[in-house]
């Protein structure tokens, strides 16, 4: 069950950075076209990019964590014993959990801090620009608690067939 949940989830994100990518490349595209071609900028493209960009970051992070892809250093880890390296993932997976946790909490005091705020050039409240915090959280704190519970599990036996 919780395989299916995270490639679901795995999915969703991937088709979110694909529409991301996307808009970062017409913004942007936008922004020189003017610029360089109409010899017009349009003020709102570079502010768009931006937004959409940390977007980009924490939707990435999100799907890293469903990866297992985040940076890490394992020469030492693979020298030790198997059980000990059991220990050490769900130790680091524990980790992953905290951080999520202190993003989403400090996300969203980011988000509330500033729902006042206005974008300049978008006028739009720049906690829906900081929510992108909280919203990863959740996402890594869902995959990390999933991987807990995986690693939790025995692995199933392989029957030979003999």
């Amino acid at each position: 069950m919780t395989y299916q949940i995270r490639k679901f989830l795995a999915k969703v994100l991937r088709s979110l950075l694909v529409v991301e990518i996307a808009g970062l490349v017409i913004c942007v595209f936008t922004q020189v076209f003017s610029r360089y071609v109409l010899q017009n900028s349009v003020p709102w493209t570079e502010e768009l990019a931006r937004y959409i960009l940390v977007y980009m970051t924490f939707t990435g992070t999100a799907l890293a964590a469903h990866d297992n892809s985040h940076i890490t250093v394992d020469f030492f880890v693979q020298i030790l014993p198997t059980a000990m390296q059991r220990a050490l993932h769900r130790i680091a997976d524990l980790l992953m959990c905290v951080v999520a946790v202190v993003l989403l909490y400090y996300g969203w005091r980011f988000m509330d801090l500033s729902r006042e705020t206005v974008s300049p050039a978008l006028d739009q409240s720049m906690a829906w620009v900081y929510a992108a915090m909280p919203c990863a959280g959740v996402l890594m704190l869902i995959y990390g608690v999933l991987r807990l519970f995986e690693r939790a599990t025995p692995p199933k036996s392989v029957d030979p067939g003999i």
